[in-house]
């Protein structure tokens, strides 16, 4: 393998993206509303479960 002195990295990096194709940019899809169905249901079953446990401590009491 022979040094060539002109072959700077410069020179090497333009041939390189020369030779790569482009790819597409990622699209991200667009939010239905049915995403937002399992955030909402979180809080709702955290808000379930207090109000399960209010119930029984006032049963209890």
């Amino acid at each position: 393998m022979t040094h060539d002195p002109d072959d700077t990295p410069a020179a090497q990096l333009d041939r390189y993206l020369a030779n790569v194709e482009e790819r597409p940019r990622y699209q991200p899809k667009p939010v239905r509303w049915w995403h937002h169905l399992l955030a909402a249901a979180v809080p709702a079953g955290l808000f379930a479960v207090c109000v399960w446990q209010v119930g029984r401590a006032f049963r209890a009491w």
